[in-house]
């Protein structure tokens, strides 16, 4: 009847393979779009598997993190970019939106739709660009939890900390790629504000020793907790590592930053 007047068809699947396959092939052309549940009931799903089956690449859905189960933002863009490269997805979803308004300690809906963006849109898509690679700081030392790796995992509510006032951290990409990054982000931390970057320089290198400044920042400061700030920059040359040296903070003993975020 729908179909009748010109609608779209639009199927939602978690299980049953053959029967929506069935139900695909008899509304045929109609269908415009598949959402592929890959949680709950639908956890062992394979989207190459149903794409194949069905005659249309899927979109698949992930769920979000929780206490008890669920994916992180690095996780969604670790799972997202491997069903690319397996099912040629050119999409994806997240469940349940509920889920990430109650506990956004693990990532906010910005957090898990730029991972998804990241994923599907390849290394210079809309996320940022540090997954896969390897990351390190001036110093070690940090709490349990709060190492310098939380600073790339997509999720706005972990955080790095050192007990120091500046200090720097990097990225490296992985498989020796290089970008040139023409804008950064950085998230402010859950607490305390004197905590946060207030001075600092970005840096590319090719080796590790030779740095080129890319951009300066002095007197910087976040209005509220897990605050993204974003800087545009001239850059064009293509660099594999990318230091943020924080040279002073905004007065406390100790430097945090939740998220620091690189864009082509």
């Amino acid at each position: 009847m729908l179909t009748g007047l010109g609608a779209s068809i639009t199927l939602c699947p978690y299980n049953n393979q053959t029967y929506w396959k069935n139900v695909k092939t008899g509304i045929g052309a109609k269908v415009d779009r598949i959402y592929l549940q890959v949680y709950d009931g639908g956890a062992g799903n394979s989207p190459s598997a149903w794409s194949s089956a069905l005659g249309l690449t899927v979109m698949p859905g992930l769920d979000s993190k929780t206490p008890s189960y669920g994916n992180t933002p690095a996780q969604v863009q670790s799972r997202m970019a491997g069903w690319k490269s397996s099912a040629g997805i050119a999409g994806g979803f997240m469940w349940l939106y509920d889920d990430i308004l109650k506990y956004s300690q693990y990532g906010s809906a910005a957090d898990y739709a730029g991972a998804i963006n990241s994923a599907v849109g390849g290394s210079a898509g809309n996320g940022s660009l540090t997954v896969g690679g390897a990351s390190s700081a001036s110093q070690g030392g940090s709490p349990s939890g709060e190492d310098v790796s939380k600073a790339f995992d997509g999720a706005s509510g972990t955080k790095w900390l050192i007990f120091a006032g500046s200090g720097w951290l990097q990225y490296q990409f992985g498989g020796g790629n290089a970008y040139a990054v023409r804008q950064y982000s950085l998230t402010s931390a859950n607490d305390f504000p004197a905590r946060d970057p207030k001075s600092w320089t970005l840096q590319g290198s090719n080796d590790g020793n030779s740095w080129t400044t890319l951009d300066t920042r002095s007197g910087e400061t976040f209005a509220s907790r897990f605050q993204t700030k974003s800087y545009a920059i001239s850059n064009t040359a293509a660099f594999k590592l990318y230091r943020l040296n924080v040279t002073a903070n905004n007065g406390g003993t100790e430097l945090q930053l939740a998220e620091l975020g690189l864009y082509a």
